[in-house]
């Protein structure tokens, strides 16, 4: 079911207005964030809250694609290191917000692909910008955040 509906908006990506694409964007991104938080809430039973933490992930991997595809909509451009690393600054605050430990998780190996891809990058660069400092300091980073 879910491959039936990517392959169908794959498909009619480009006939889609940027209007509607970004209102298709978002209203996944809130739906399936809003459904997880309240199935995971549910005092009821314990199924609702696994749920609700899997749909919870789910939405954290959304945000991320949502930002890809808006900078693809918009035409803007930078590295895939500011990507994960702004990527992972919102899986964070998920984390903390929510108390979920499965976010925090993904969080820690988002931070680590970042730093994986934009070390390279900042070494070499005399006049470093925000992003490249964040990769710079990312142990004392990752040691405030995540611990």
């Amino acid at each position: 079911m879910g491959l039936a509906v990517i392959t169908f908006v794959a498909a009619n990506w480009q006939a889609l207005s940027t209007t509607s694409r970004v209102i298709l964007l978002l209203s996944s991104f809130l739906a399936v964030n809003s459904a997880g938080y309240l199935l995971w809430r549910s005092p009821t039973k314990q199924w609702k809250s696994r749920l609700g933490q899997a749909l919870l992930l789910l939405g954290a991997l959304i945000f991320g694609a949502n930002m890809a595809l808006m900078s693809q909509i918009f035409h803007l451009s930078g590295s895939t290191y500011q990507l994960y690393l702004v990527w992972s600054l919102g899986v964070v605050a998920m984390a903390y917000g929510l108390q979920i430990t499965l976010l925090g998780i993904l969080a820690v190996l988002l931070a680590g692909i970042a730093f994986i891809f934009g070390i390279g990058d900042t070494f070499y660069d005399p006049n470093p910008s925000a992003y490249e400092l964040v990769i710079l300091y990312m142990p004392v980073l990752a040691t405030a955040l995540f611990i």
